[in-house]
């Protein structure tokens, strides 16, 4: 049995950004193969670390043998690994035996809404492609450059945004943009 004293002593070593190796069961695709997959198969392979956020990580109780967390993280984050490696750290073996996600970007668990009202009243639960993007950064991409950018042609600009962004062309949504080290690239195409 874990003292929650030995707990709350390692959790800060979690806080803030971290290099964190996925779990062997995730999607992640290796090779043109998915690592899942090859964990069934029983392959050895290796997942590389990949550099996470954990802005929170808090214990909030302990019911039986079961020890209860809740967790603000960046996206590409797997709990999983993190109930692991806390385990580890620990000096012991652990497992994440469930999970809720209270919040995911601008959608949050309190503002769900049952089936049964999506059905009674679907446009009162209708949330926009902009409302979505409103906390992304904005491009608006040049009137002389519009035609060439609504054809896929790749275009160097100086002033894009460094994260997923949004992308405006003559004042209408084109879709979700990426910065490709100068060079506009539309991920997600909407018109």
């Amino acid at each position: 049995i874990i003292n929650i004293s030995d707990i709350l002593t390692v959790l800060p070593k979690f806080i803030g950004k971290i290099a964190q190796v996925p779990p062997n069961y995730s999607s992640i695709s290796l090779n043109g193969k998915r690592a899942y997959d090859l964990a069934r198969e029983g392959k050895n392979f290796e997942i590389k670390a990949r550099n996470v956020e954990i802005f929170r990580f808090d214990f909030i109780e302990k019911n039986s043998d079961d020890y209860v967390f809740e967790i603000e993280c960046s996206s590409g984050t797997y709990i999983r690994s993190l109930a692991r490696d806390l385990a580890t750290e620990l000096g012991t073996v652990g497992y994440m035996s469930y999970i809720i996600r209270l919040k995911s970007d601008i959608f949050s668990l309190n503002e769900a809404v049952s089936l049964v009202d999506i059905e009674n009243n679907p446009e009162k639960h209708i949330i926009s492609i902009e409302k979505y993007l409103e906390n992304f950064d904005r491009f608006d991409v040049p009137t002389e450059y519009s035609t060439k950018v609504l054809n896929g042609v790749k275009i160097y600009f100086k002033n894009l945004p460094t994260d997923l962004f949004s992308v405006y062309v003559n004042g209408k949504l084109l879709g979700i943009g990426e910065n490709n080290d100068g060079i506009l690239t539309v991920k997600t195409r909407l018109i």
